[in-house]
């Protein structure tokens, strides 16, 4: 299997390329991207930079250029509910880019090519994904000292499936308010799942998308993202990685005999 796995963030590229060992460096849509072998699979980790744009760039060249068989999109989210704590984990189910809006032509985040106002994670690698990241938080221990995971609360981190939302703009607290008005089901934002989802889905590709709470998503969130990003984003990305790759290939070959969802 080969697999497509899109970090946003330099340092979360990093860690997860030292992971295969020999890894061959080369250019994918500008941006910088390292292939080698994970767990038997032929992996291919680049860094999609902030925002939809860079990040469906990125998106489609790995499908069109490296062939890809699945895609999985892992990085950091801010919280939209209160019971999300940070260092918890948000599997997609579905995700909605909330800064779509063409009306009166078409409704509020509908995609009109594709007649949905969601995209929707594979269902089948989805559970899987939930399963192994269900089972690296009970290890959090062995990855993370005690000393980081009271510092930013991680004591019993947790695995949450719903829905999330993508847009190109980092959240304050004005735009939070709103954002639990429109959405009260999403639990998280992040800015590039929703627009990687739509580019799988026109490509008929499975995808998986995995979010780290590192904020509240409010007035504070530029300082708190700072400190998780430079303390433990990496290391959760990577380890992420780790598991999912694990359960990659017989969740993606069902879904190729079953077709995409």
């Amino acid at each position: 299997m080969r697999v497509g796995i899109l970090c946003p963030m330099e340092d979360e590229v990093k860690l997860v390329a030292q992971r295969m060992g020999r890894a061959q460096d080369f250019k994918l849509a500008g941006m910088q991207a390292h292939q080698g072998v994970w767990r038997s699979h032929q992996c291919i980790v680049v860094k999609s930079g902030l925002g939809k744009v860079a990040a469906a760039a990125v998106a489609q060249a790995l499908i069109s250029s490296c062939e890809v068989d699945a895609i999985v999109v892992v990085g950091l989210a801010g919280a939209l509910v209160p019971s999300l704590q940070v260092g918890d984990v948000v599997i997609a189910d579905r995700l909605i880019q909330h800064d779509l809006d063409a009306r009166p032509l078409f409704d509020y985040t509908l995609i009109p090519d594709l007649g949905v106002k969601w995209v929707e994670t594979d269902m089948t690698l989805r559970r899987e994904t939930v399963e192994a990241v269900q089972g690296l938080l009970q290890q959090r221990e062995e990855f993370f000292a005690e000393d980081i995971r009271r510092r930013f609360g991680m004591l019993r981190p947790s695995a949450y499936v719903g829905q999330v939302l993508t847009g190109d703009q980092f959240v304050s607290k004005p735009a939070l308010i709103r954002l639990r008005e429109l959405f009260p089901e999403a639990l998280c934002v992040e800015m590039e799942g929703a627009a990687v989802g739509q580019v799988c889905r026109m490509n008929e590709v499975p995808f998986v998308v995995v979010r780290i709470v590192s904020d509240r998503a409010d007035d504070g969130a530029a300082i708190d993202f700072s400190r998780f990003l430079t303390e433990v984003a990496s290391v959760y990305v990577s380890a992420i990685c780790d598991v999912i790759v694990r359960v990659v290939d017989v969740s993606t070959a069902y879904s190729k005999k079953n077709a995409v969802r």
